[in-house]
């Protein structure tokens, strides 16, 4: 039986960092002076300003005051449809630009910070604040998004000599990173014996491990939602339009290939229904 965690991922997970639970805080230490010819620059950023610029978007087409509904889905407990995606790009975002990276376990993250991150989202979206298994959700979206922006700090960490020259690596902060203190924060943390044996062990594990495609940006249970809006979509379809010389038909050339699929689609249809025949 598939775990909730494997539905929650609303984006892949490619990038995590290794956290050990046991350790929280780390001791300060300065940040070195190194040449500029030793770092080593980001490539150019590719969305600037206009990340989730649809939901932007979205807000003003409805009606003033209005919020954009959060679906969920009543067997997984997951968000479902165009808003999910939306709600969680919102959360990577919102992530970022609030939550302190002082606290190296999503459970040490003080309450008032989560609320706050709550109050931000629900500048957008409708959250159902006195539903508990909704509000479980919301958290655990907020966790994986948390999850993956340290995960990809601690790859641009690496990347810069982290591991060989962290000196190098503290003077080359991300820019996306919400400030230097929190920057030194993690530097501290990834730089301690014990974290790197950490994740040493993780890096060596993951490399054991045969890696399975999540099916993209999509949670397995959002695939599902879209698949039987399509699967509805396509029983009023009269099945003559697939046939190889009704080529006008542009659902035609997509759907040749795939005979098992076409097949399962028309055995689905209603009964009495002309695609059933």
């Amino acid at each position: 039986m598939m775990s909730f965690d494997d539905l929650v991922a609303e984006q892949p997970a490619a990038v995590e960092e290794e956290t050990d639970p046991e350790v929280q805080q780390a001791a300060e230490q300065p940040v070195a002076e190194i040449p500029a010819g030793e770092q080593r620059a980001d490539p150019p950023k590719r969305r600037g300003p206009n990340i989730n610029h649809s939901l932007a978007q979205t807000l003003h087409n409805l009606p003033e005051g209005t919020k954009i509904p959060l679906i969920m889905d009543k067997e997984t407990k997951t968000f479902v449809g165009t808003s999910a995606t939306k709600f969680a790009t919102e959360c990577g975002i919102v992530i970022r630009n609030v939550c302190p990276m002082n606290f190296h376990t999503w459970d040490s993250v003080p309450k008032e910070v989560k609320t706050l991150m709550y109050e931000k989202l629900e500048g957008s979206f409708e959250l159902l604040r006195a539903d508990n298994v909704f509000m479980e959700y919301v958290d655990a979206r907020l966790r994986a998004q948390w999850k993956r922006t340290r995960g990809v700090l601690s790859q641009h960490w690496k990347k810069n000599g982290g591991k060989t020259n962290p000196l190098v690596a503290r003077s080359n902060m991300k820019p996306e990173c919400r400030s230097e203190e929190d920057w030194n924060h993690l530097c501290n943390y990834w730089e301690l014996e014990k974290t790197r044996k950490y994740s040493d062990k993780m890096e060596a594990n993951r490399a054991k491990q045969v890696n399975i495609s999540r099916g993209g940006s999509r949670s397995i249970s959002n695939h599902v939602f879209q698949m039987v809006i399509l699967a509805d979509s396509l029983a009023l379809i009269n099945p003559f339009c697939l046939i190889p010389d009704r080529l006008d038909c542009p659902l035609s050339s997509a759907l040749l290939g795939n005979k098992v699929y076409l097949q399962m689609l028309l055995s689905a249809a209603p009964t009495g229904h002309p695609a059933a025949h």
